[in-house]
């Protein structure tokens, strides 16, 4: 509760007592006053000019928690009636009952009670199951409360890039290259959670803030044309093979692990085929299904694979094992593919 204020503070259980000043043909006019604690009256003779005279003359005072019905600057006037209301005294209950106080207050219900709390301690209260905060208080209750208390923290959420492509002559055909970096984006959310003592029941956003809007990456794309053809020379132990056309994709790669595959982890590549080395994932739109390749760093495989982010001259090289995958070094690197005769 807030500290007890000086001035007009006196216990009620001061003994009220009567003064009479005497009265010569100089002194001023007696009044008579009327004095109500708590539906007890005692009246008395005083010649102060104000309720703070009176007070303090008669040695009564009360503190913030009694309800007195005029200020101390107020004037006194013949028969004049002062009413004191003393206060409650209330036992609160609350964590389910490990927290036990008692509260002075003239609050009428319970709702009144629980804002008080809140304004004098800082503390949240609501009210415990079958009571209502319309419920009239009176002195002596026990009432139980549940806490209330609030959390709030932050999250971080990414913002994924874009990607602009933008054709060049300087390259050719099937080439890319990428001459601004992609940055995602940062959003901040706030959230706040309610408990009710140590029982959580809610939990949501209240802002939602971009705190670093995402750098599209930029690539350019070939537009140049040239002839495509030619012949690989792998040496007298191998040999040489032909080629219809030589393009660079952009090469990541992969493996048949769960990691890399999620819900299709198991199943054949999209042409029916066991997914391992030398089975790569393309754009059909870009390679065809079915197309033979040697790939440059990597060596014979067949286009027999898609997925969800192979767009466009990306192709997805398959290894044998997840440790293969991560140790090969296609971390969207340009590859040279050849497609084969």
């Amino acid at each position: 509760m807030a500290k007890k204020k000086r001035g007009m503070v006196l216990a009620l259980s001061t003994m009220l007592f009567m003064t009479v000043m005497p009265v010569t043909a100089s002194s001023a006019a007696t009044m008579k006053i009327r004095l109500t604690t708590d539906g007890q009256s005692t009246y008395y003779q005083t010649i102060d000019k104000t309720v703070g005279e009176f007070f303090k003359t008669n040695k009564l005072a009360y503190d913030e928690n009694y309800r007195v019905s005029a200020d101390p600057d107020t004037a006194l006037t013949d028969g004049m009636q002062i009413t004191v209301v003393s206060p409650k005294k209330i036992t609160v209950s609350a964590k389910g009952g490990s927290k036990v106080f008692t509260v002075e207050t003239q609050c009428e219900t319970i709702g009144q009670l629980m804002l008080e709390l809140k304004k004098n301690t800082g503390v949240g209260y609501k009210t415990a199951e079958g009571r209502s905060s319309s419920e009239k208080i009176k002195d002596g209750d026990k009432i139980e409360l549940r806490e209330v208390r609030e959390e709030i923290y932050t999250e971080t959420e990414e913002l994924p890039f874009s990607r602009e492509e933008e054709k060049s002559e300087e390259l050719f055909e099937g080439e890319t290259k990428v001459v601004q970096e992609g940055v995602a984006g940062k959003r901040l959310i706030t959230m706040k959670t309610i408990f009710y003592d140590d029982e959580q029941v809610d939990n949501y956003c209240i802002e939602r803030k971009v705190v670093a809007e995402p750098i599209n990456e930029k690539v350019l794309v070939g537009t140049k044309k040239k002839d495509g053809s030619g012949t690989l020379d792998f040496g007298k132990d191998l040999g040489s093979i032909k080629y219809t056309k030589a393009v660079t994709m952009n090469a990541t790669a992969y493996c048949p692990c769960a990691s890399c595959n999620g819900s299709w982890v198991g199943q054949p590549s999209t042409m029916g085929l066991k997914v391992q080395h030398g089975i790569v994932a393309v754009d059909p739109k870009f390679i065809p299904l079915g197309t033979k390749l040697y790939v440059e760093g990597y060596g014979y495989a067949i286009a027999a694979d898609t997925g969800g982010a192979i767009k466009g001259n990306r192709i997805d090289l398959c290894y044998n094992s997840h440790s293969e995958a991560l140790s090969s070094g296609w971390g969207h690197t340009n590859v040279k593919v050849y497609i084969l005769e």
